[in-house]
């Protein structure tokens, strides 16, 4: 067929009707998305396209090319509407004008041609979107779209019902029982997926069902899910094949009302989610199909990551809790006197001051007789103090009655303050969608700052972590959507915006620091995060467990972490729960050496884990892997300020800069790389004397201890135990 082109970008149509009629919406369960019924371009200023379709049964379809090999799509059975997006940094409007050819097929089918890829809507029989790179071989191929108008979250009985794991905490553990849309792609056969956030498992996705609803999971084992974050951005990778070079694309399904990811088929694969709208961005990687260009332009989009200050990379002690002004002081004198070097010291929930028994925010109990004192020495140990915030406050609290007459809390569907309780007891959660809300809590932290002298803040219980909180909690937007009293649209429920209260709390953090500290970066530390906290704050892994099997695949889920965006991650060293051992601590600490977050951190009901309690051998040990991170640092420095402008995360799988060899899909999931040159395989099971390690081919590699020369992909190589094998790679 001759493909006659009606359209160009050049023209500069501008659509200045949008009016349209929709088509009676069905009462029957799961419909397919059918052929269109209408098509329309529209020019932004820029000189930019993008091509609506109505179709059938109802509903409008958008396709929107952002950048050459970026493209958007939008779908909603009762047409498109104004919703929060709060992971988008970079809109539309503000992109440069490329080119953009538009042929018309027939009057349902559309080819879009940019200088990296071939985009095909066809809606002549069900709506398919698929993406080609310019070479002609499919990235990726929607096989079609479907919608559940009746499907209600909140009726949603077994899929939100909180439950025990075995031997962990409460939370969610079932899928949801339907979904509103869902989008459906062809699976290549020998397609691996990357990404997707802080799920366990090996490092390829392909198999797995995943799904996203942040929620407080302490005592996590790895097969728990959904966790803490949600970060619902996937990498499907494909060695070289018949027709086509190697080659690597990216999804970010911006959609935040519980979003799952279904890679258990043999050719297709599914995205859904149970409300709001079926919106997603395809990222072809350059013209050449890259890793690295998939995430330079999510990044773009979301948000660069920040860039931190110098000491953020350092090694950090932290103890839940350093309870007390001397504590912390004797922490601070026994890490200098022992010559292990440390930026950081973190103050949490017990050095808070309470009230009948409740803690408050942003005051610290009557041991911390002189702050200002304790910031000095610990300074002049080169160490920050890092306090611990919260996103609520108990209504002990002497601050809770003025937040609660100004109706800054989130409110239940009667337009009530909403009044929860977790282990604090009972509490009420800053609803930062209010400005002025946002404006008090920003003066709150600006002036514990000025009191205290503290160098940045720990944002913890973000998800928010009253994991059985209804789901029609209501959000206030700033009156958006029908005005504060409308408690009806979903589009304020707790049910849509749950998954990202950590950008919000993190955002009124980040703005204090800025404020309080104009000359210097801030360093905010959140445990939940959506795509676009990169810019906003660092993360971690929650409350894990002192075993060597979370050591092992704690370092393969935050590889994963690290691909969604959050470019500032790591780990509990030394495990959070439960008593560690001597050679548990000496290998996390070895094996987060060169990770971007180095915190030794453990609950207080565990035994102390200091580098300094297992005696004076262990001490050596531990004292020389600090040293070695110190020694590390310009390395590390230039890979973070390197991150700021194109979002590669300081760690990466190796099957990230070397997806050519799909040996590193399976081969590599208990290694890391630091940056594209450095291969760590950390040590991670007890009483291991030897290891091997998969080496990829496109690279020659040398063991930094010996400078033995190994050539990639020939032969498994063993790595010495008495420190984490290093290859370099040239």
């Amino acid at each position: 067929m001759k493909y006659h082109s009606i359209w160009q970008h050049s023209a500069r149509w501008h659509l200045l009707v949008l009016g349209m009629v929709m088509a009676p919406l069905c009462l029957a369960a799961v419909q397919p998305v059918l052929h269109g019924t209408g098509a329309m371009l529209v020019t932004n200023s820029a000189g930019n396209v993008k091509l609506q379709m109505n179709l059938d049964p109802s509903g409008m379809v958008e396709v929107v090319p952002f950048a050459p090999d970026m493209v958007r799509v939008r779908y909603h059975f009762a047409g498109l509407y104004d919703r929060e997006e709060v992971a988008i940094d970079k809109r539309w409007e503000d992109w440069p004008a490329f080119a953009t050819e538009v042929t018309q097929i027939t009057s349902n089918h559309f080819l879009l041609e940019t200088e990296a890829v071939h985009i095909e809507v066809d809606a002549t029989n069900q709506l398919a979107i698929r993406v080609y790179s310019r070479q002609g071989f499919p990235l990726l191929e929607g096989t079609g779209m479907e919608f559940d108008s009746s499907y209600q979250p909140i009726d949603d009985v077994a899929g939100y019902l909180q439950t025990n794991w075995p031997n962990e905490s409460m939370g969610i553990t079932n899928f949801p029982s339907g979904f509103k849309l869902k989008a459906t792609m062809a699976m290549a056969p020998y397609e691996a997926f990357f990404g997707l956030g802080d799920a366990g498992g090996p490092l390829n996705r392909r198999g797995k069902k995943i799904q996203f609803w942040t929620q407080d999971t302490y005592l996590f084992g790895e097969d728990r899910m959904p966790k803490y974050t949600a970060l619902p951005m996937l990498y499907g990778m494909s060695g070289a094949g018949v027709g086509h070079t190697a080659y690597a694309y990216g999804v970010f399904f911006n959609n935040p009302a519980r979003p799952v990811f279904d890679l258990t088929g043999t050719n297709r694969w599914s995205f859904e989610a149970g409300d709001d709208q079926l919106d997603y961005f395809i990222f072809a990687g350059g013209t050449n199909h890259t890793p690295e260009k998939v995430i330079d332009r999510f990044s773009e989009l979301t948000g660069r990551p920040a860039m931190l200050p110098k000491w953020a990379l350092g090694y950090h002690q932290s103890r839940h809790s350093y309870g007390t002004q001397q504590r912390v002081q004797e922490i601070a004198d026994t890490l200098w006197s022992n010559d292990i070097p440390c930026d950081a010291i973190y103050l949490d929930i017990n050095s808070q001051d309470k009230v009948n028994d409740q803690n408050v925010q942003l005051a610290l109990n009557d041991s911390f007789t002189n702050v200002a004192l304790l910031v000095s020495n610990v300074l002049d140990r080169g160490m920050q103090l890092i306090p611990l915030v919260e996103p609520c406050l108990t209504t002990n609290d002497p601050k809770y009655e003025t937040a609660f007459t100004n109706l800054y809390f989130l409110k239940d569907n009667s337009l009530a303050t909403y009044v929860g309780t977790n282990f604090l007891e009972r509490i009420s959660w800053f609803d930062f969608s209010i400005t002025n809300m946002v404006a008090w809590w920003t003066s709150q932290l600006t002036n514990y700052l000025e009191e205290t002298g503290f160098s940045g803040i720990w944002n913890d219980l973000n998800e928010p972590n009253e994991n059985d909180m209804p789901l029609d909690v209501v959000w206030f937007l700033d009156g958006r959507y029908g005005g504060g009293t409308n408690v009806t649209d979903s589009r304020k429920w707790h049910q849509v915006n749950k998954n990202t209260y950590s950008i919000w709390s993190s955002r009124t953090t980040r703005r204090a620091l800025e404020l309080q500290y104009p000359e210097r970066r801030p360093f905010v530390l959140s445990r939940s995060a959506w795509p676009g906290i990169q810019k906003l704050a660092v993360g971690w892994s929650g409350d894990n467990q002192s075993t060597f099997h979370h050591l092992r695949f704690n370092n393969t889920m935050g590889l994963n972490v690290m691909l969604s965006g959050q470019a500032w991650y790591g780990h509990d060293i030394g495990g959070f729960i439960g008593d560690t051992t001597s050679e548990l601590l000496i290998r996390w600490l070895q094996s987060g050496s060169l990770q971007p977050l180095y915190r030794n951190h453990n609950d207080f009901n565990a035994a102390d884990q200091e580098p300094w309690v297992f005696g004076e051998y262990a001490l050596g040990v531990n004292r020389s892997w600090i040293q070695f991170r110190y020694r590390m640092m310009p390395y590390l420095y230039s890979l973070a300020a390197a991150a700021s402008t194109n979002g590669i995360p300081v760690n990466t799988p190796t099957a990230f800069w070397f997806y050519a060899d799909t040996n590193t899909f399976t081969l590599n999931d208990r290694e890391y790389m630091v940056g594209r040159e450095l291969l760590v395989a950390p040590v991670v099971a007890s009483n291991q004397v030897d290891r091997e390690v998969y080496l990829p081919f496109g690279a020659n590699w040398y063991d930094w201890r010996t400078d033995d020369r190994y050539l990639g992909g020939a032969d498994h190589y063993p790595a010495g135990c008495d420190q984490p094998d290093a290859h370099s790679g040239s």
